[in-house]
């Protein structure tokens, strides 16, 4: 029986240094590290963020859940706004953005789930819902999305914030057009984020 519970130990271990192998580091700068890779299905890549804070966990508590104040500091976002609040924690959330030409504008429907975590960290769970409300002219509407935002404190009173996303924008883009711009758009959001 142990033999058979060190073996389910070591295949666990292996499956998830794969998992974790599977990101690569496009862009270092600023304390801000931002991964890669490939999607199941898709040629467009996922993105992962990371980088450390200068503020509690309750402050970025404050800047995430002030959904209307997301184009002050999220890349391209020009309007956010609550559809429904279904709890204190979960809300059905809009947003537009303006994409450089010649793309057209888009818009996306996420629920936004708010959950905290043991070690005193949140998780902003990100679920694309594309069929929510009706399309809005002069926008494509993002079908494919989903990802999350991670906080928790660190020992030296600052917040490890960790953004991960993926989503197809749709529309006539090319796949790797949309892939070009996968690192600057979280890079330029953390930015933004750590300078408020």
């Amino acid at each position: 029986m142990k033999w058979i519970s060190l073996s389910l130990l070591l295949v666990l271990f292996s499956v998830n240094t794969i998992a974790e192998e599977d990101w690569t580091l496009e862009k270092n700068e600023n304390g801000i590290k931002v991964y890669t890779r490939a999607t199941e299905g898709t040629d467009i890549k996922e993105f992962k963020a990371i980088t450390t804070v200068s503020a509690s966990v309750a402050v970025l508590d404050k800047v995430i859940s002030n959904f209307e104040g997301y184009p002050d500091w999220q890349e391209n976002v020009t309007t956010a706004r609550v559809l429904k609040k279904i709890s204190e924690s979960t809300h059905i959330m809009h947003y537009s953005m303006d994409l450089p030409w010649p793309a057209d504008d888009r818009d996306i429907v996420l629920k936004n789930t708010r959950v905290k975590l043991k070690n005193g960290g949140l998780k902003y769970t990100l679920e694309c819902m594309p069929d929510y409300i009706d399309p809005i002219l002069d926008y494509v509407r993002i079908k494919k999305a989903f990802g999350f935002w991670k906080f928790w404190p660190t020992k030296e009173g600052k917040t490890k914030v960790i953004y991960q996303f993926m989503a197809d924008p749709g529309g006539s883009l090319p796949d790797f057009i949309i892939n070009m711009f996968i690192v600057s758009e979280p890079f330029d959001s953390l930015s933004y984020l750590k300078s408020i």
